[in-house]
């Protein structure tokens, strides 16, 4: 089984190490400007819980490729994509590695966003191909906080009782799940991704937003007015996505609407303290400035949906104000 990475950061060299242990020959596509730095690998450490010390975890067991006339040569059974949203977007490089692919390889789309399936397809992708999933952890330049972190050195932490998992129309689903399963990473087949995650994804933009707005100081986020304002902008978002995507708006259950409401956010935000093995105020500080462009870009899409929609944004408009 052939498995390329596009994208060898926090991320893809997290999935690409469970392939490569479940059995795959994996290879990533990279810039020519990161080969030289993955040469030796990567050292990898997966953490657990809070004062544990976690072993490294030494990554070696893959090729690269850095022009995408390469991908042509190779018969892949899975592409997975793990770059930032916003990447998708810039230059024409994944229309050239879908155009690149036979039609039995299975993309698999790790980007949040209700528009990144959309974009696939328009850029050649088939409804096929595409495999959507969802990321069951946390990765970071390790140690965390690190002034000059060694490029290749990623600390990751999977959520409690999290699984990667996936759906799409791809008959290659329950082999890709197999295969991160034996690699260590737990994964399952849903039978559809976005309602699953459409109150997860809806409650984590918007805390973040919120902790953002709030001088990225939880304690103040979650004692200040901005988790009532994130609360409503969870509320508006999932109407937005609920009409996108022609289901029923979970906010209007009553018992799934108690997951937009400020004692949840309160709740789940005091156990992500509790719970991660890491400085978790840090983290949303450090990984989301540095995602800023995608999570900026994510937010003025839903605003235009919205808008179009003639849909209320009020909230969101005033939570993403910084």
């Amino acid at each position: 089984m052939k498995v390329l990475v596009v994208g060898a950061g926090a991320v893809g060299s997290v999935y690409a190490m469970a392939a490569a242990q479940g059995g795959a020959e994996v290879t990533f596509l990279v810039k020519p400007k990161y080969v030289a730095s993955l040469q030796n690998g990567f050292e990898l450490y997966r953490l657990t819980r809070k004062g544990a010390i976690p072993k490294p975890i030494s990554f070696k067991n893959f090729k690269m490729i850095t022009d995408p006339v390469d991908v042509k040569k190779e018969k892949w059974d899975f592409v997975i994509l793990a770059v930032a949203a916003n990447t998708l977007r810039q230059g024409n490089w994944l229309k050239n590695l879908l155009s690149a692919l036979s039609p039995e390889t299975a993309v698999v789309c790790l980007q949040s966003g209700f528009e990144n399936k959309e974009w696939l397809l328009s850029q050649g992708g088939q409804e096929s191909q595409i495999i959507s999933g969802l990321i069951p952890f946390s990765s970071f330049h390790y140690p965390l906080g690190t002034q000059t972190p060694k490029e290749t050195c990623y600390g990751f932490w999977v959520y409690p009782l999290a699984r990667a998992q996936f759906s799409g129309s791809s008959p290659k689903i329950k082999n890709l799940v197999s295969l991160l399963s034996r690699g260590g990473l737990a994964s399952s087949e849903v039978a559809d991704l976005r309602s699953e995650v459409m109150i997860p994804d809806c409650v984590l933009q918007s805390v973040v937003a919120g902790v953002e707005k709030s001088g990225w100081s939880i304690e103040k986020f979650l004692h200040g007015e901005n988790v009532s304002l994130a609360s409503r902008a969870i509320q508006e978002t999932l109407a937005i996505q609920s009409k996108v995507y022609g289901i029923a708006n979970p906010a209007k259950n009553p018992i799934k609407r108690q997951f937009t409401q400020p004692w949840f956010i309160r709740l789940i935000v005091n156990l992500a303290v509790k719970l991660a093995p890491f400085d978790f105020e840090a983290f949303l500080k450090s990984h989301y400035t540095k995602i800023k462009p995608q999570t900026t870009e994510g937010f003025s899409h839903l605003k235009s949906t919205a808008q179009k929609l003639g849909y209320p944004m009020k909230n969101i408009e005033t939570l993403t104000q910084v």
